[in-house]
């Protein structure tokens, strides 16, 4: 049985495993307590086969006030990966509340962890 996916990294290694070209894209919401962003910003991203890693594409900040200023700045984000990799899916948000491929979160879902179990990485969820 193969390991559960328990957040968006998991997703895209399992989907570039599945099927290396194209590259599998992400767009994650980060702040400024989240080391080494310095304010709020999305974050393109993408999973990096060979590597078995992901990488920073390119960072959006986002303006004060936040609330007005995020869903603008997330559509500039997706604009933005449609134009300079012609990567323009169906997006949703998964579990995690990272937006990516609506086909890839149905073929490879996010799974539920139990609270205080172990995942793969040692962590455990809070409670």
């Amino acid at each position: 049985m193969s390991e559960p996916l328990i957040n968006t990294w998991d997703q895209l290694r399992a989907a570039a495993r599945h099927n290396p070209a194209p590259a599998h894209w992400a767009i994650s919401y980060r702040t400024a307590q989240e080391r080494p962003y310095t304010g709020p910003v999305w974050v393109v991203w993408h999973f990096v086969p060979l590597l078995e890693h992901f990488r920073e594409d390119k960072l959006f900040h986002v303006r004060q006030p936040v609330r007005q200023h995020k869903a603008a700045t997330l559509a500039q984000a997706m604009a933005w990966l449609a134009k300079q990799h012609s990567y323009a899916p169906v997006w949703v948000r998964n579990r995690m509340g990272d937006y990516i491929d609506a086909q890839v979160n149905t073929q490879f879902p996010l799974q539920r962890q139990p609270k205080g179990e172990p995942h793969a990485d040692g962590t455990t969820t809070h409670a």
